[in-house]
C-alpha cells in the first residue's frame, strides 16, 4: 500500500502558488505520470510559464479561476469548481485567481514523473500585469457571472478547441 504525506511546498521556478506533489517519481514508481495539489491564495496568480515536456490535466476542486494562455495571454478560460482543463506542451499559460479573498485548490495531472516540468517565461511579465487586471475588472463587474455558473471542459493547444461536454469560455 502507498502511503504518502503531502507537504505544501513553494512552487518551482518563483510561482507564487503553493504546491503539493502528491504522486511522482519520488514516491512510487512512475514512468511517465506525476500529480499533485496546487493552491493559489486569494488574490493570486502565477507567473507566465510553459511545461515544456508535458501535457497538463487541471481540475479546479474550489474557487473560482482564469487561465491566460497563448503567445501574448490573449486567449481566457475560465473555470468554475467541477472544470477540467488541458494545455498542451509547450503553450504559454498562467493561472489567475478571481477572488481576492477565497483560495482556489487544484489538482494537477503531468505526463512527466517529477512535477517539476515548469519553464518560466520572463518575455511575458510585461503583458501579464494588464491582462490580469483585465480578466479581474470584468469579474469585479459581474461580467463572468452566467459563464462560471458551472464547470467547463476546455483543450488549450496549438489549435484551441473544445472536448465533449459543456461548451469551454474563451473570451
Amino acid at each position: 500500500m502507498l502511503s504518502v504525506t503531502v507537504q505544501p511546498q513553494p512552487s518551482a521556478a518563483g510561482q507564487p502558488e503553493l504546491r503539493a506533489p502528491i504522486i511522482h517519481s519520488g514516491v512510487a514508481p512512475v514512468r511517465g505520470l506525476s500529480a499533485g495539489l496546487v493552491r493559489l491564495a486569494g488574490g493570486g496568480h502565477a507567473a507566465p510559464h510553459t511545461h515544456a515536456h508535458s501535457e497538463t490535466i487541471i481540475h479546479i476542486v474550489a474557487g473560482f479561476a482564469a487561465t491566460l494562455a497563448g503567445d501574448r495571454l490573449e486567449r481566457v478560460v475560465l473555470h468554475a469548481p467541477g472544470s477540467v482543463l488541458y494545455i498542451a506542451p509547450g503553450i504559454p499559460h498562467l493561472a489567475v485567481n478571481l477572488s481576492g479573498e477565497e483560495r482556489v485548490l487544484a489538482l494537477e495531472t503531468r505526463t512527466e514523473p517529477g512535477f517539476d516540468d515548469v519553464v518560466p517565461l520572463p518575455e511575458l511579465d510585461a503583458v501579464a500585469p494588464s491582462r490580469i487586471a483585465e480578466v479581474r475588472r470584468s469579474y469585479a463587474a459581474g461580467e463572468f457571472a452566467g459563464l462560471l455558473a458551472g464547470p467547463t471542459t476546455a483543450t488549450i493547444s496549438i489549435r484551441t478547441e473544445s472536448l465533449p461536454g459543456p461548451e469551454p469560455v474563451f473570451l
